[in-house]
């Protein structure tokens, strides 16, 4: 099984890029993925393990981070409930849970999308983002707040 990882080298090649996302940076730490596990992913969206990080590979690259995290939650989720507490959940079941909504933030952060509070933004569903938490409404309930894009006067 072997294990490659460079700090230095996330900016530039798709293997390192892809662990860094995932969070396979450790080769005795869970999620321990292989190298051959990670360019299997990279292969099966176009790329190759030296694939260059560039905004014509940031689809491929989230999509592949995105498929290593479904099979991270589904390698968690078949150790099943052990060790959970009487009516509590396992922490197996929580990280397989967690590198579910991962692989939902990568790919809608490899599409351009936004995730807001765990709910994906799509370009047809505007929001606003308040830039404090001082909202300020008039005496007739007009909102004076001020939100980010917004002049400042």
């Amino acid at each position: 099984m072997a294990f490659t990882y460079t700090i230095a080298k996330v900016p530039t090649e798709a293997l390192h890029w892809v662990r860094f996302k995932v969070g396979a940076v450790k080769q005795d730490a869970s999620p321990a993925l292989d190298d051959d596990e990670v360019i299997g992913a990279l292969v099966m969206n176009g790329l190759t393990a030296l694939s260059p990080i560039t905004e014509g590979n940031k689809l491929a690259l989230h999509r592949a981070a995105a498929s290593l995290c479904r099979s991270i939650a589904a390698a968690f989720a078949r150790q099943g409930s052990a060790g959970a507490p009487p009516g509590g959940q396992s922490p197996k079941n929580v990280s397989a849970e967690t590198y579910l909504k991962l692989a939902e933030a990568l790919e809608a952060e490899g599409t351009g999308l936004v995730v807001v509070g765990g709910q994906v933004q799509t370009p047809s569903e505007p929001f606003e983002l308040v830039d404090s938490v001082d909202y300020r409404r008039d005496r007739f309930g007009n909102d004076h707040s001020e939100y980010v894009g917004d002049e400042v006067s």
